[in-house]
């Protein structure tokens, strides 16, 4: 079950991932659990170290203290360093209150109010409780919007709790989980990254960390963050009921920086795309080396950066980013083949250009491009002479075409990394005239399709969509984000970095956007899955 530390949360939780209560325990229980909770409250209000640890779980206190380690925070100072305040539970109704064993769980419906403005609305507050040397302790909250559930918020609303008592998961286990050994105080801070929808993903990291994801796109942090030098990974993946088998997966380690403005530095990646079949389980290795701690400590060292093309256009587009480049002309000749379609084609050409100049430049990244523009599927290269050229126009009159750009990152490490965009073109409807007179004033021979989008391009082009600059010949956008993971920044980027280098470190901890709207896809999924059983 994956949580969250209560006063670590500002963003909902999924439903499927609470543990809820079933109805009947006294209000002698009530009143005690809720006296546990006032005084854990009271301690983080207040900032005390030694109260807080009184009330709070022995094991609950190992996964903050070791969580707090892997960040790098001294615990128990940071333990009150929180977005919001825990929030009272005077004003709302308790709707289940529940024990089992030497475990138990209230369950809160109302205006959960954590302080941070706006007008609060009805939602769940769940807070779990264990025993230990005969007094009950801390352990958890978690706060459920019921914002994708408004049909389960009225049901509560009016006293019915039939959602509540139908699902197992909001019972109290019975098992108090055991206190975990302490890690050190990590040296390099991590997190693991996954992306597998369709599909259930355990991730081990250095034998410690152990995480598990289920149909999510999500990042948790390593626990003993990651080491110098070597470093493990293990994974296990199986698809969950009604997936195709087919889906992407992705699974990748960060190094994070603790300097404000200092981007993560991938080290890791597994990547399967969508329609080919992942290996279920593996082992990896992975190095964090002296460049990649160079990087996330801040100095401002950067590998060399080689674009393999002599492209202006190319050229002119790296320039204007403010990336500092060298041009290097690559042997590999494109490679051909309308049997092919034109995205595989793109991609097995970038590699090509690219993969012919890395050796010559081992410690820098390597850039390799390939631009095609496809009509119909069809790919059409460079034109051969004039005829072609205008009758690739004629072609592409009054149409729209597609253009793929590929680009691969040959890396310092031996690794290729490609990726594509795509981008419509739409033409006008021309005569042969106009066509003929495009091409006295814009060299067509040298440019996929025979035509350049970004010279006059009114006389031939409608509009376009997507990112111009991929019809151009590099994906801007996609390429500067793709360079920063390796620590390649533009001359603005990396002023301005500098000059925050000296900041406060900034938190890891805030629930992202995309978190929360795969929470509440979750808890919509699971209502919907509960209703058909």
């Amino acid at each position: 079950m994956k949580t969250f530390l209560f006063w670590l949360m500002i963003a909902s939780l999924s439903l499927a991932q609470q543990k809820p209560t079933a109805a009947g325990d006294t209000q002698a229980l009530r009143k005690e659990l809720e006296t546990v909770y006032q005084t854990w409250r009271n301690s983080m209000l207040l900032k005390d170290p030694q109260a807080w640890s009184k009330i709070t779980a022995a094991h609950r206190q190992s996964i903050v203290r070791n969580r707090l380690h892997s960040e790098r925070r001294p615990f128990p100072q940071a333990v009150f360093q929180v977005p919001a305040a825990p929030p009272a539970i005077a004003g709302l109704t308790a709707v289940q209150i529940e024990k089992n064993g030497p475990t138990a769980k209230c369950i809160y419906f109302g205006k959960v109010d954590f302080a941070i403005g706006g007008k609060p609305t009805d939602n769940l507050m769940i807070i779990d409780y264990v025993m230990e040397n005969q007094s009950w302790k801390y352990d958890i909250a978690e706060f459920v919007s019921l914002t994708a559930l408004p049909d389960v918020r009225a049901e509560l609303a009016k006293g019915d709790l039939s959602y509540i008592q139908k699902t197992s998961a909001f019972r109290p286990t019975g098992i108090v989980p055991p206190v975990l050994a302490a890690v050190p105080f990590a040296k390099y801070i991590g997190k693991v990254y996954v992306f597998c929808p369709g599909r259930s993903v355990k991730v081990t990291v250095n034998g410690i960390s152990r995480h598990t994801f289920g149909n999510a796109k999500e990042a948790e942090i390593i626990i003993g963050g990651l080491n110098d030098g070597a470093n493990a990974i293990s994974y296990e993946s199986k698809g969950l009921p009604g997936a195709s088998g087919n889906e992407a997966l992705c699974i990748r380690v960060y190094a994070f920086s603790q300097i404000n403005g200092v981007m993560p530095v991938k080290i890791f990646e597994y990547q399967v795309e969508e329609g080919k079949k992942p290996i279920t389980s593996g082992s990896h290795g992975f190095k964090l080396d002296a460049a990649v701690a160079q990087k996330i400590s801040g100095r401002w060292c950067m590998p060399t950066l080689v674009l393999a093309s002599t492209s202006p256009r190319r050229r002119q587009l790296m320039s204007e980013a403010g990336l500092d480049f060298i041009t290097v002309s690559s042997p590999a000749e494109e490679w051909h083949d309308e049997s092919i379609d034109h995205i595989s084609l793109c991609r097995h050409n970038a590699l090509k250009k690219a993969a012919a100049v890395a050796p010559e430049y081992p410690d820098a990244i390597v850039i390799g491009a390939d631009t095609l523009v496809s009509l119909d599927g069809i790919p059409l290269g460079k034109p051969r002479d004039e005829a072609d050229a205008f009758a690739m126009l004629m072609r592409l009159n009054g149409r729209s075409n597609e253009v793929c750009t590929a680009v691969c990152l040959c890396l310092p490490d031996g690794s290729q990394h490609v990726f594509h965009e795509i981008s419509t073109v739409y033409f006008r409807q021309l005569d042969e005239a106009s066509i003929r007179h495009y091409m006295t004033i814009v060299y067509t021979l040298d440019k996929a399709g025979g035509y350049a989008a970004q010279e006059h391009k009114d006389l031939i082009i409608d509009r376009t969509e997507g990112d111009f600059t991929n019809i151009i010949g590099l994906p801007m956008a996609r390429l500067l984000s793709e360079l920063r993971l390796h620590g390649i920044w533009n001359s603005t980027e990396l002023d301005a970095a500098k000059a925050r280098q000296t900041t406060a470190c900034w938190s890891l901890w805030i629930t992202t956007v995309s978190k929360i709207i795969d929470s509440l896809a979750k808890i919509s999924h699971h209502r919907k899955n509960h209703h058909q059983a």
